[in-house]
C-alpha cells in the first residue's frame, strides 16, 4: 500500500511540475 500511495503521489508531483513547467 505504502509504495502504491508512494508512486501516486510521485506522479501527481511530476504531473504539476510539467503543469509549471508549461505556464
Amino acid at each position: 500500500f505504502i509504495t502504491k500511495a508512494k508512486k501516486i503521489l510521485e506522479c501527481i508531483c511530476v504531473n504539476c511540475g510539467k503543469l509549471k513547467a508549461d505556464i
